[in-house]
């Protein structure tokens, strides 16, 4: 069951209504005995997001004999009021606002936006409770789990109703995915059982909120399992990454379970020292549609020179489009070169390390002019405005070359031209390795900075799982200062023949972005 109307709420100042809608998953078998039912609150910010981006969850709750229900809730851009039910939990967020700071309008409308979706998130358990017959489900038997700003609303629904003076909503299990809890020391003792899984380095909702909830936790001797992802950013690949061999999707299915089917629960608070992965976007949780500069935000934290975006040429798509959910798509203008006037290009920062492994999946489209050759995102380190000297800069982009051959510029210190050397891709080939168009690629980029003083650096690529590139004796720095710690994001014409104009509009989709500290190997 897919769209449907679990009710309606103000939006535009209350001048308007907006049918709010979920899907169900379920196993398709004859109702016996009620299930228990999980209710999937998706990220974004408050800002984007949607339902669309729980159907592994969702079907594998179904597997399991549970009901699962994914939501979608009232965001900012809807200018949401509040309505009576849940305007105590909005005046809890301004009570502790002292008289001499005043709130913007924007925070204002946030605080809104936050308590909207809380009761949105409220109206779906009771509308699922209240049709509890119709879809086989036990009302009083029922897990919150939420991704982010879902975690957030998560966190309140289960936890700060009656810090509010709100009856709660009798969850059974609570799950935080990289979340946070906005009411202090809002869990009481008795409170249900909470999941958190959080990476120590996220730049986005900062590492002490999930310290916080442990201790919120302990003080009141509420069981949890926590999580922690050493290097992990926002956002942790839970179906690759685990403890024991057991991922940290499986064990939040596992804790789910335990909980609403009086199994044995596991408790624990484990570190993973040696993260699979410390970051991956594979753009799930944003709004379909072009992209600007501050929707860019959420996905790709303190982007800086950006280019491209506000001109219209990077949008958020969907499947068949993406490789699977959603994906990035850029458009590529005819007759136009680099990165200011082709595609989009920005970089964001990344925790300094000296070797990481970067990957993602991305197919030209259809129709694919390679006639100019042109640029792919890969690591970087150091300040981009200045020289690849050994000292202040080197990077490692992913280029294509004019009829389609995959290759890798390299600016390093040694270069023997001023636009970087471009080292080919045919390890093992007589011939470069190609990209084709129409087909998904993956490509898997290595990294291992030299020590200052050798020239002991390492550079490997591998395409579609097969090594196409390995570059020893490579030095990238002179000092232990220049780390790697940028990625620069590319996707744009030019790096071949200057004389070579694309003729055609192109198109590139990327999905499943992912940093690791270890090989990746997509799946």
């Amino acid at each position: 069951m897919t769209d449907v109307v679990y009710g309606t709420a103000a939006v535009d100042g209350g001048n308007a209504q907006l049918e709010l809608l979920l899907d169900v998953y379920q196993s398709g078998e004859a109702c016996g005995d009620p299930r228990p039912f999980v209710v999937m609150i998706h990220g974004g910010g408050f800002t984007g997001g949607s339902k669309s981006v729980w159907p592994e969850s969702g079907e594998a709750l179904a597997e399991r004999d549970f009901v699962g229900i994914a939501i979608d809730y009232r965001l900012f851009g809807d200018d949401p009021e509040p309505g009576p039910e849940i305007d105590a939990l909005y005046q809890l967020f301004l009570s502790p606002v002292d008289e001499n700071t005043e709130l913007t309008p924007e925070d204002q409308q946030l605080l809104r936006t936050i308590a909207s979706s809380v009761g949105d998130a409220r109206s779906a358990v009771e509308w699922v409770q209240e049709n509890a017959d119709e879809l086989c489900v036990d009302p009083d038997r029922f897990a919150l789990w939420g991704r982010s700003a879902g975690a957030y609303i998560s966190l309140l629904l289960g936890y700060a109703l009656d810090d509010a003076g709100l009856a709660p909503v009798g969850q059974s299990v609570v799950i935080d995915y990289w979340g946070a809890q906005i009411v202090p020391e809002a869990m009481r003792a008795g409170d249900a059982p909470l999941f958190i899984l959080h990476g120590d380095e996220d730049p986005t909702v900062d590492y002490d909120s999930a310290l916080a909830l442990q201790a919120d936790a302990d003080l009141n001797q509420v069981p949890y399992a926590f999580y922690t992802v050493d290097g992990g950013g926002h956002g942790v690949a839970t179906t690759r990454l685990g403890v024991d061999g057991v991922t940290f999707f499986d064990l939040t299915l596992n804790f789910i379970e335990a909980h609403l089917r009086d199994g044995t629960p596991l408790y624990e608070t484990r570190t993973i020292p040696a993260p699979g992965s410390s970051n991956m976007q594979n753009f799930n949780g944003s709004v379909t549609g072009k992209l600007s500069a501050a929707a860019l935000e959420p996905l790709f934290t303190n982007a800086q020179r950006v280019s491209g975006v506000n001109a219209g040429r990077a949008e958020i798509v969907t499947w068949p489009e993406a490789f699977q959910g959603q994906a990035l798509a850029i458009s590529l203008d005819a007759l136009a070169v680099g990165e200011r006037y082709s595609g989009a290009h920005w970089i964001t920062s990344l925790p300094a390390r000296d070797e990481l492994y970067l990957s993602y999946r991305i197919r030209f489209e259809p129709g694919f002019d390679f006639g100019a050759g042109g640029t792919l995102t890969g690591l970087a380190g150091g300040n981009p405005d200045s020289l690849a000297n050994g000292v202040d800069w080197w990077a490692a982009p992913v280029v294509w070359r004019p009829g389609g051959d995959a290759a890798q510029r390299l600016y390093h210190p040694a270069q023997m031209s001023d636009t970087g050397d471009v080292l080919p891709w045919d390890h093992g080939n007589s011939s470069p390795r190609q990209f084709r168009v129409g087909e998904w690629h993956t490509i898997e980029q290595h990294i291992r900075l030299n020590t200052p003083g050798l020239s002991d650096g390492v550079i490997e690529v591998t395409l579609d799982g097969e090594l196409a590139l390995v570059e020893q004796g490579v030095r990238f720095r002179d000092t232990e200062s220049l780390r790697l710690n940028k990625l620069v994001f590319a996707s744009y014409y030019g790096g071949g023949d200057a004389m070579l104009q694309p003729v055609n509009d192109g198109r590139v989709v990327i999905d499943d972005l992912v940093i690791s500290t270890h090989p990746i190997n997509h799946d």
